[in-house]
């Protein structure tokens, strides 16, 4: 079973924004053997431009980066783009960021410091989003994603055309 969820990671790309330069490099390593593509960046505008680059599946952030914040980052995307997933990391317990927060359709709030299995729980969320769109486990390492009609191996992915299918 973990591997199945493992697998299903694979498939997608993730965007993580955290200002903290070890926070970052140690979640960045976690996760690039859990997805297809990691982008990693520093701050709220770089992450909004590497969104508008990338378009992640997933987008990681933490809620407060120098005097700019996730919540801020997060409106911005919300204004033109309701499907891409969420998930908000924060030192604060502040009433007042989480009350912005559930107003954001948010995967997971995850309360730092980010553990292992706060971040599992949170991916197992994010995977579990998806469970409209069907994701199928073929053979060892290979997914198909109906709602892309997408088959990847993690490394190359193959986009079927209705002659392929």
């Amino acid at each position: 079973m973990q591997n199945d969820f493992i697998n299903k990671l694979n498939a997608y790309s993730v965007l993580y924004a955290e200002d903290e330069d070890g926070i970052r490099n140690n979640i960045k390593e976690i996760l690039e053997h859990l997805f297809k593509e990691v982008t990693c960046t520093k701050n709220a505008s770089e992450a909004y431009m590497k969104y508008l680059e990338n378009n992640p599946d997933l987008i990681i952030t933490d809620i407060k980066m120098g005097n700019e914040t996730g919540i801020d980052l997060v409106k911005k995307i919300r204004k033109s783009d309701s499907k891409t997933r969420i998930i908000i990391t924060s030192a604060y317990t502040d009433l007042e960021y989480l009350l912005q927060a559930t107003e954001l359709h948010l995967i997971k709030y995850i309360i730092k410091p980010i553990t292992q299995d706060k971040l599992m729980a949170a991916l197992e969320n994010f995977v579990n989003s998806y469970n409209d769109s069907k994701i199928y486990n073929l053979i060892p390492n290979w997914i198909f994603d109906s709602s892309k009609t997408l088959v990847s191996n993690g490394k190359e992915d193959f986009t079927l055309t209705k002659k392929r299918k």
